[in-house]
């Protein structure tokens, strides 16, 4: 199993900007199997890229964040597929920027408003 997890991803984002998410694992061997979730959503990884020096292998997701991903919570999991219950995983708080005017009329909400 891996013995170590990193995750990163920006500190600040802005809604409808693409970015990229990178989880990093390291001492596993054979590679682990790699999954990125959002709340209880897989959403990748789309590219892995390993590296047979250092024994580390990197996973990377692009990710478009909306305004309702802000203060959600993203993470990878590692997992080797040969032995069960091995899992390791680093998360991270979303934390996405917008404008008052890039909101739709459902979510006013957002800013302690209600519609009438």
């Amino acid at each position: 199993t891996a013995k170590q997890i990193e995750l990163e991803v920006p500190d600040q984002m802005t809604a409808g900007a693409q970015y990229n998410f990178v989880c990093k694992t390291a001492g596993a061997y054979p590679s682990v199997r790699m999954e990125f979730w959002k709340v209880q959503k897989r959403i990748g990884p789309k590219y892995q890229i390993k590296s047979d020096a250092d024994n580390t292998t990197s996973y990377i997701i692009s990710f478009k964040p909306e305004i309702q991903d802000d203060e959600s919570t993203v993470y990878c999991r590692a997992e080797n597929p040969w032995i069960n219950g091995n899992q390791i995983e680093a998360r991270k708080k979303l934390r996405v920027y917008y404008s008052v005017t890039g909101l739709r009329p459902h979510d006013d909400s957002r800013l302690g408003f209600t519609s009438l």
